[in-house]
């Protein structure tokens, strides 16, 4: 089984908001009857012992989510850091 749960980021009305970009993270989402994932979602995610990287959508180059937009590190410290 695959530990990455690949997501990316989309600004909608000012808001950021983590989309899945692999079947792992639509499980995910899926599993928590949502089309997005939400910091609880990935913490519950991480602490199951997956990795969250990262996807640019334009380049398709891969970060770890501990590089993601600064203001999500006010929101989730754990995850952010």
């Amino acid at each position: 089984m695959n530990d990455e749960i690949l997501i990316h980021f989309r600004e909608i009305y000012g808001k950021w908001t983590a989309y899945p970009a692999n079947t792992q993270a639509e499980l995910i989402a899926r599993i928590a009857g949502t089309k997005t994932l939400s910091f609880a979602t990935l913490e519950l995610a991480e602490d199951m012992g997956f990795r969250i990287v990262r996807l640019d959508p334009m380049t398709g180059a891969r970060c770890d989510l501990r590089t993601a937009p600064a203001h999500w590190a006010g929101e989730n410290r754990r995850i952010a850091r």
